[in-house]
C-alpha cells in the first residue's frame, strides 16, 4: 500500500470521529495527542499499523492536520492505544524479525544500564601535537 492509500484511508477513518478530533484540539496544549484504539480501526489500516506502523503513524499525523479547522491547527500526535493479541511478544524473545514492526512487549525490566558507545579508535591529546595535530 503506497502512502497515497495509506492517507486516505486516515481520513476516511477520521471523518467519522471529526469531532472528537476538534475537541481534542481544543484542549492543546494540555492534551497533545489524539487517541484511538485499534479496536476502531478498519482492517485495511489494522494491517498498515502491524506491518508498516512508521508509514501508518506519518501519514494519519498528515490527515489529523487535514482535518483541523484553519484558525485552531495545533501539532497533534497521533496514539494508538490497545494491541493485537497476536502481536504480543515476550521481552526475552523480542529478535531482529520484530524490528520496524507494530508489537507489544510483555516483560519485566530488572535493571538497565547506560548504553556506552564503543570506541574503535581513539587518539589522545598528547598524540595528536606529536602527529602534528592541534
Amino acid at each position: 500500500m503506497n502512502e497515497t492509500e495509506a492517507y486516505q484511508l486516515w481520513v476516511d477513518q477520521f471523518l467519522a470521529h471529526d469531532h472528537m478530533i476538534k475537541a481534542t484540539a481544543e484542549q492543546y496544549p494540555k492534551v497533545r495527542s489524539y487517541d484511538i484504539s485499534i479496536n476502531d480501526i478498519t482492517v485495511d489500516l489494522s494491517d498498515l499499523i502491524q506491518d508498516d506502523p512508521e508509514t501508518a503513524i506519518r501519514t494519519g499525523e498528515m490527515a489529523l492536520q487535514k482535518l483541523m479547522d484553519p484558525d485552531n491547527e495545533v501539532p497533534l500526535n497521533l496514539r494508538i492505544s490497545s494491541h493485537w493479541p497476536s502481536s504480543e511478544v515476550q521481552l526475552s524473545e523480542v529478535s531482529v524479525l520484530d524490528i520496524y514492526k507494530f508489537v507489544t512487549v510483555r516483560g519485566q525490566i530488572d535493571k538497565a544500564t547506560e548504553v556506552r558507545p564503543r570506541l574503535v579508535m581513539g587518539v589522545f591529546g598528547n598524540e595528536l601535537e606529536k602527529y602534528g595535530g592541534e
